[in-house]
């Protein structure tokens, strides 16, 4: 028993001490969470890497992943009109997860220079927010903010 408590305080600080724990903490969203929670974000998602100019999401395709950006910038396109700049600590791919039908993405996201993001499925993040009712809050004020800029370019 003291081995296996001894073995997840060394996990724990090493992913304490990890870059994308520092990044994650930086992320608006989760800035009131404690560390414990930040790291079981990192344990439900995985960590990928793209080069500038490719694709991260594609409009149609069905994934119901969310994506944090932990460094580098995307664009949101829809038929080749941008629709957002996105950058570290911004996400997309949240609406994926809020229903159970299966859902199309509604815009491409390409990568503006090198990327590092950190993926979560679908299942895992609604999961996580049922858990943390803080973070689902601020999930929706920022859903919120977008719908409100996307109303804004219509008039």
């Amino acid at each position: 028993m003291l081995n296996n408590a001894r073995a997840e305080r060394k996990l724990l600080a090493n992913l304490e001490s990890t870059e994308a724990f520092r990044l994650l903490h930086n992320v608006p969203i989760f800035q009131r969470l404690d560390n414990d929670k930040l790291m079981g974000i990192l344990e439900i998602g995985k960590e990928t890497s793209f080069e500038t100019n490719a694709f991260i999401a594609k409009e149609y395709d069905r994934d119901r992943t969310l994506y944090i950006i932990l460094k580098g910038a995307v664009e949101v396109r829809k038929e080749n009109k941008l629709l957002a700049k996105l950058g570290a600590g911004q996400f997309f791919g949240e609406m994926a997860f809020l229903d159970y039908l299966p859902t199309e993405r509604s815009a491409d996201v390409v990568a503006t220079e090198p990327t590092k993001c950190l993926a979560i499925p679908g299942w895992s993040w609604y999961n996580f927010l049922r858990a943390n009712g803080d973070v689902a809050v601020e999930v929706m004020r920022s859903m919120a903010a977008r719908l409100r800029e996307a109303n804004q370019s219509f008039v």
